[in-house]
């Protein structure tokens, strides 16, 4: 996947990910975006977008260090779907985040 130069807006979805499908790999998309033309502080956000082309649903951990502290902390995460998109959305600037210990969902 290419880099993303821009920031990402909110209201008009782009398609961001690959057309050439590879089997068993999760696509990631991390930046800042924004509503209403990001006019104003409130309307920036951070965007976590994940494609699965998996075949089973996945759990996994996800730590986030926001612009104004100093140390990463655990956020909830909705978890990763066969050949779906999902989308995690934060009210806040968030310079970093990791995404670890993926595995099966226990059903």
């Amino acid at each position: 996947m290419e880099p993303y130069k821009e920031y990402y807006p909110l209201s008009k979805e782009k398609d961001i990910f690959s057309k050439d499908i590879k089997e068993n790999t999760i696509e990631v998309f991390f930046t800042g975006a924004y509503y209403n033309e990001g006019k104003e502080d409130k309307d920036w956000k951070s965007l976590l977008s994940l494609k699965s082309n998996v075949k089973t649903s996945l759990i996994y951990k996800a730590d986030i260090k926001y612009y104004f502290k100093d140390e990463f902390e655990n956020t909830s995460i909705s978890g990763v779907f066969p050949k779906a998109k999902m989308n995690e959305i934060w009210g806040h600037k968030i310079d970093f985040i990791t995404l670890y210990d993926f595995e099966k969902l226990k059903r």
